[in-house]
């Protein structure tokens, strides 16, 4: 299928008119020291133009794989982030849970001397909120911090977009909102008299 010659400084593939013609097969055929030969050189550029050229839908064909491939790799990690925000706003919904029990006394008090419900329960989502903050804040330091090892380690361009990051923010003010009513509300709901016999 392909003959092989020696270039100027390296060895390289020559292709047949044949083979231009069939480019799934030229792939196919292709070794691995085939392509580590052609690295050096022109070798696979020369191939994609030829290729492109003898089949008019090969460019477009690799376009749709390429589309394709980050389409699933998108999929992949909303899949992943929605279950880390699903897993993490249940972790801050039983911990405002336990503060709620262990703070009925002072919930009892504070509604007996004039607090109300929006105020009990304004005080429990803020708390909610500000929890959810801190851990999305600490996951931001940990990602950009992440990006920018990887980058240097590995040579690869990074772009931290200042909008993803205001994102992130809000997404985890809302999942702190979302999680947190549920022991809010059961804190506004305690009976004074109740909470303050509480032991």
């Amino acid at each position: 299928m392909f003959e092989r010659e020696a270039r100027s400084r390296n060895r390289g593939i020559c292709l047949s008119e044949e083979d231009l013609k069939n480019p799934s097969r030229v792939a196919e055929a292709l070794t691995a020291d085939d392509l580590a030969r052609a690295a050096g050189s022109d070798a696979v550029e020369l191939f994609m133009v030829r290729a492109s050229a003898a089949a008019p839908g090969f460019d477009a064909d690799m376009a749709d794989v390429a589309d394709e491939a980050g389409r699933v790799m998108t999929l992949l990690l909303a899949s992943i982030a929605s279950v880390s925000l699903i897993v993490g706003g249940i972790g801050i919904m039983n911990i405002m849970l336990v503060s709620v029990t262990e703070r009925t006394r002072e919930i009892g008090l504070r509604m007996a001397i004039g607090a109300t419900e929006g105020n009990v329960q304004q005080q429990f989502l803020i708390e909610a909120v500000v929890l959810s903050l801190m851990g999305g804040i600490t996951g931001i330091i940990f990602g950009v911090g992440a990006s920018y090892v990887i980058a240097q380690t590995l040579g690869w361009p990074v772009l931290v977009s200042p909008l993803v990051i205001v994102i992130a923010v809000v997404f985890s003010m809302a999942v702190g909102v979302f999680f947190g009513f549920y022991p809010a509300r059961k804190a506004a709901q305690l009976d004074p008299i109740e909470a303050l016999r509480y032991e």
